[in-house]
């Protein structure tokens, strides 16, 4: 009988990516794989987790809690960043509970031959528990930071760290921390009809000490993948027929790897594909080079770029121990707009840190005024044991943040809509993803390059076999988050 394997991601796109590669791992071993909670019965779960805020942590031990309950003998393997954090804790949940910190986290990509082999078809915890004890992998030697200190600027934007120009980051191997995850399998999060864009982690960990961040605590220093690797996997990727690739991680501003930073890797990305189009997850300035500017004019780089901004006050991004002040996002801003074309530059805002006077709170407002965000994540600060500002005073109160929060929220609501109103009438090239229905009308989905939901009443594109085509986009579609209605151009 077929095995049945149920996941549950929290946290970031990172998170997802990597619960993708594990899901892939399983199916490829004939298990079946699905999400919880639409299916909430199963053999084995498996829990992805984060630690980016309390609220994060609080819904996984509900979650953890809540499966085990209702799938008593069932095994239950947990791992992720707040598994990293607090191993213990997660342990002592539930006695089906298998605790598996990120530096084990590789073992779940062979584990699904080791479930297959073994004779018993009715697998308890006891039994993954040591075949997780027997496996013994080699580390990913292809993972490495090389050891460098690098300064980086351009036109006045520069990397500040401790009040120095220049970003050290540290020597380090995977030692077998992370599995090499390749593609953005399609089996629990898209519909594998449409298998067109793919995300590829070519780098994990941050060498920065955020005052406010516990990922670093989980995650380590930052690591990258081989050049050589990133572009293996590219050019197979786009032979299979992939369209899109994301590049993700941590912090991909601080890919650094055999002389390679992000410009240079995109330049080789380029030169050495055909028509394959390169996305960036979220992006920090510390990235800024003169092979980055040459990069950016290139057509194939996506004009979607998501700065993680986190504040508008320099008195708070001193005090979150960034190293970048509003001047330099300023600058950044402007300089994606100077290469590329109308480009959806979106960010990262915490309201409540610490010490956040009114004054801070207007500079953040001002300043996401000021550059036209077309969207913002918006968290409200939370106390993370083990970081710097866990005692930081004073601070903010719950009710305040949450007026900060909602107010910030209508700003954004404002100009993301005056982003999708500037994009009535203009052609973009989407790739195809999906088939929704909405309020019983059915219609395909796709992604513009400027990374708009483009949704396509389905009888217009019964003709349509290709995987990607240009649309003009046509009409906003307020009641859904980043959608325009847009309709198929004659190629």
């Amino acid at each position: 009988m077929q095995k049945r394997i149920v996941f549950y991601t929290l946290g970031c796109k990172l998170n997802q990516y990597e619960t993708e590669g594990i899901a892939a791992a399983f199916s490829d071993k004939d298990f079946s794989v699905s999400e919880y909670p639409e299916e909430d019965t199963g053999d084995i779960f498996i829990i992805n987790t984060c630690t980016v805020t309390s609220k994060s942590e609080q819904k996984a031990r509900r979650i953890i809690r809540k499966i085990a309950r209702e799938n008593p003998g069932k095994p239950i393997i947990v791992t992720g960043c707040y598994t990293q954090v607090d191993k213990e804790a997660v342990d002592s949940m539930a006695e089906e509970v298998i605790a598996l910190p990120l530096s084990q986290k590789h073992i779940l990509m062979s584990l699904p031959e080791k479930i297959a082999s073994y004779p018993d078809e009715d697998i308890g915890p006891d039994i993954i528990r040591e075949l997780i004890a027997k496996n013994n992998l080699q580390p990913h030697d292809h993972m490495v930071q090389k050891k460098s200190d690098i300064q980086l600027s351009y036109n006045g934007l520069s990397s500040h760290v401790s009040g120095q120009q220049s970003l050290g980051l540290s020597s380090a191997i995977m030692d077998a921390e992370y599995p090499p995850f390749d593609k953005r399998f399609s089996y629990v999060f898209s519909n594998p009809r449409f298998h067109t864009r793919a995300f590829l982690k070519i780098q994990d960990g941050c060498s920065h000490s955020c005052s406010y961040c516990r990922v670093t605590i989980a995650r380590g220093d930052s690591v990258s993948l081989s050049p050589d690797i990133v572009l293996q996997r590219i050019t197979e990727l786009e032979k299979s027929g992939v369209e899109e690739i994301v590049l993700t991680g941590v912090n991909i501003a601080q890919y650094r790897h055999s002389g390679y930073d992000l410009g240079k890797l995109l330049l080789r990305i380029f030169t050495n594909t055909e028509n394959i189009r390169i996305r960036l997850s979220s992006f920090e300035n510390e990235a800024i080079s003169d092979s980055f500017i040459q990069a950016l004019e290139h057509p194939r780089l996506c004009p979607h770029f998501h700065i993680s901004l986190q504040s508008g006050s320099e008195r708070i991004l001193r005090a979150m121990k960034r190293w970048y002040t509003p001047r330099d996002i300023t600058q950044l801003a402007q300089l994606f707009r100077q290469k590329k074309e109308k480009p959806f530059v979106s960010g990262d805002v915490i309201v409540g840190f610490p010490g956040e006077t009114d004054s801070d709170f207007a500079d953040t407002l001002s300043l996401v005024e000021k550059l036209s965000f077309s969207d913002l994540h918006i968290f409200r600060y939370s106390q993370r044991p083990g970081t710097a500002a866990y005692n930081f005073t004073p601070q903010i109160p719950q009710r305040v943040a949450a007026e900060r929060e909602k107010e910030l929220r209508q700003l954004i609501k404002k100009l993301s809509q005056n982003y999708l109103e500037s994009q009535r009438n203009t052609t973009v090239r989407i790739i195809r993803e999906d088939d929704i229905t909405i309020n019983g009308k059915r219609f395909i989905s796709g992604i513009s390059e400027n990374y708009l939901t483009v949704i396509i009443p389905y009888k217009e594109s019964k003709t349509i076999t290709a995987t990607s085509f240009p649309v003009k986009i046509k009409a906003t579609y307020p009641s859904m988050p980043r959608t325009v209605l847009g309709e198929i151009k004659e190629q």
